[in-house]
């Protein structure tokens, strides 16, 4: 899984490694956003431990456990017993290792209770579960010398077990421990998961509520979630149900569709399977509203095809079992793998989309950063040489000038940031004034859209338990127009202007007060990529916020009207949350900007300054002086040659021109 995520990280990660074998570090200064040891090994660690979580979904005997298996190991080793009674069903993470391990999760004694309660009165199905399912292995358990209170603790105890194999004991219906165990971890030498930990969660209608809300959890923070139909009983009630509560809260775009176990069906009925599924969801209304396969083809899958053909690709024998499944599987199902490849393609696909696209991004842009700082700080020092050469010879009035001018400059430099601290701020109130009118302007429209939405509904019922998705998707699409329109491009034309006159007014004031070459050092702000930037983070976390909020106050109770009410009221609340976010993102940006490049100009001064000190001090004649600058100016355009030959191998290894 990820091949071309795996292929760019290592490139990346590779590039890393060049930056500090190639004595780059550190390059600049904190005071002016430079990067040492430490900083450039927090990005280099961060995308070298980036993890995506993938949860498996499905009702029980859908398959699960054996498209995990074969994603293991590509044959018909069992990793994951495929139980399949439900009452033995158990959360697994699945993970890369150097070695097989596992650990196990025992029930704490407050989810124990819980266990030992479900249902309360309301059900006698449900009341009896404890009794029918878990109290018959508890018994069976202790007549074996393994009781309750052994493993049963306030603080959650765990196993670590030294082999796989042993798992059967904790998670099947035979196993003696299986009734304590709440959960279990899995580490495997797996290159497919290098970037990925596959989440297995239990089937659906999990009798554990406990179990069942950490199944919620994980999913919530899945980058793609697999939802597996059993082929010969696609679409039903329980798929509905599932996805319904569990994915309530996954959008779309993070969900995938598979067939499992499309061997069952019929050659040629496989098109009409899918049919019949993408045909039908668009018959709940609360799958429909949500446009689940929006975009998306639900894919047909064959594990046992899968392991026929990679058996026989390696030329291992097929246990009886799988040579009597080849003799009923079409040829042409285990020649293409039983449509695996093209699952595992989507789910790729799906995690770029969703997360892997941004985490490169990130390393790219940080590595390129320095690389571009590293040509600033050596511009800079070849600017130092050239002043230093003009000091030289100067005669004690003439460096006392110079002196002053330098400290002029700083003068100059700290009356700049104030001024421009104070039109920055000049400016953030300009575009305050317009942010809040497109506010407005789209709460408006967003309000006028719900009361639309509510007139509409002919079914009350119906609507309220919807209102929370339809909701949410009219927060979303109002953020994203917000934050498309809070700031005009007038106003982004207007503030770029004011950077680049600071830019052009410090170079100006370098120049003169150094007598430089005129060799530009000092960056001027890109205020689009500023405003993406902070864009696109707080639409993300709006847009969380929100879905917390509707899950929480939308319930069977309230009525439309509340609805209504409800909903304008969230409305207003987010969209003036992200204006507020928007621009003091924005504002804290370009601050924090001028801030960094005003200091990079008094450094450069400051150390002009040193220099100065140093040939009005020195015992050196003119000649010996010069004979050193110039020694001095080698070894940097030397170091500058070498570190641009590294800078474009960089930059071609992130694709960055």
């Amino acid at each position: 899984m990820l091949a071309e995520y795996q292929e760019r990280k290592t490139r990346l990660l590779e590039a890393f490694g060049l930056i500090k074998t190639s004595n780059f570090l550190p390059c600049g200064s904190a005071a002016t956003g430079g990067w040492n040891e430490a900083s450039v090994t927090d990005v280099e660690t961060n995308l070298k431990e980036n993890k995506f979580y993938v949860s498996i979904c499905g009702q029980m005997k859908a398959g699960k456990s054996t498209f995990m298996n074969y994603l293991l190991f590509e044959n018909d080793r069992e990793v994951l017993p495929t139980d399949p009674v439900p009452w033995t069903a158990k959360l697994t993470m699945v993970q890369n290792g150097s070695q097989e391990k596992s650990r196990i999760l025992f029930y704490t004694e407050k989810e124990w209770e819980q266990l030992k309660l479900k249902g309360g009165s309301e059900s006698k199905e449900e009341k009896s579960y404890f009794n029918e399912f878990i109290q018959p292995a508890i018994d069976r358990a202790a007549s074996k010398g393994i009781y309750t209170e052994q493993l049963i603790a306030k603080e959650r105890k765990t196993l670590e077990l030294p082999k796989i194999d042993q798992l059967k004991e904790y998670v099947t219906a035979e196993g003696l421990y299986t009734p304590f165990v709440q959960s279990t971890e899995v580490t495997v030498p797996c290159h497919k998961l290098q970037n990925v930990i596959l989440v297995d969660t239990p089937g659906i209608n999990d009798p554990d509520e406990s179990r069942s809300r950490i199944t919620t959890e994980w999913i919530g923070k899945s980058s793609a979630v697999v939802y597996l139909f059993l082929a010969n009983q696609a679409l039903s009630q329980a798929d509905i149900d599932f996805i319904d509560v569990h994915l309530a809260s996954v959008p779309a775009e993070f969900m995938v569709f598979a067939l499992s176990k499309a061997d069952l069906v019929k050659s040629g009925s496989i098109s009409t399977v899918e049919a019949y599924i993408e045909a039908n969801i668009p018959l709940n209304p609360r799958l429909a509203a949500r446009e689940i396969l929006k975009g998306k083809r639900v894919h047909p899958i064959s594990t046992i095809a899968g392991v026929i053909h990679n058996l026989e690709a390696k030329g291992e024998p097929l246990s009886e079992k799988l040579a009597f499944h080849k003799t009923r599987i079409p040829p042409e199902v285990i020649e293409q793998k039983g449509w695996l490849d093209e699952l595992f393609a989507a789910i790729d696909a799906q995690i770029m989309r969703n997360s892997g696209e941004a985490v490169l991004k990130k390393a790219e842009t940080t590595l390129n950063a320095i690389c571009t700082r590293k040509e600033l700080d050596i511009c800079s020092s070849l600017e130092q040489i050239a002043a230093k050469r003009k000091s030289i010879g100067l005669d004690k009035g003439e460096l006392e000038a110079r002196r002053k001018g330098l400290v002029d400059a700083l003068r100059k430099f700290s009356s700049q940031k104030d001024d421009l601290n104070t039109q920055i701020g000049n400016e953030i109130k300009r575009i305050q004034k317009y942010a809040i009118s497109r506010e407005t302007a789209v709460v408006s429209q967003a309000e006028q859209e719900l009361e639309d939405w509510v007139n509409a509904q002919s079914n009350p019922g119906e609507a309220i338990r919807m209102a929370d998705l339809k909701i949410s998707r009219i927060v979303q699409k109002a953020i994203l127009s917000l934050s498309d329109e809070a700031v005009s491009e007038g106003d982004i034309e207007r503030v770029q202007e004011l950077c680049r006159k600071l830019q052009q007014d410090l170079n100006s004031t370098l120049k003169k007060a150094t007598a430089s070459t005129d060799r530009p050092f000092i960056p001027v702000a890109d205020v689009r990529q500023l405003l993406d930037e902070t864009t696109s983070s707080v639409g993300a976390i709006s847009y969380e916020d929100c879905r917390r909020k509707l899950l929480f106050w939308t319930k069977k109770g309230e009525t439309l009207s509340a609805i209504k009410n409800k909903g304008a009221h969230l409305i207003n609340e987010q969209l003036r949350e992200v204006r507020g976010k928007l621009l003091d993102g924005f504002s804290t940006q370009l601050f924090e900007h001028s801030k960094i490049i005003i200091a990079m100009a008094e450094e450069h001064v400051e150390s002009v300054r040193n220099e100065l000190e140093k040939v009005a001090t020195s015992a050196q004649s003119k000649d010996d002086m010069l004979r050193e600058v110039q020694i001095q100016e080698t070894g940097i355009l030397q170091e500058q040659k070498r570190v641009q030959a590294v800078i474009e191998k960089i930059r071609d290894m992130i694709g960055v021109k």
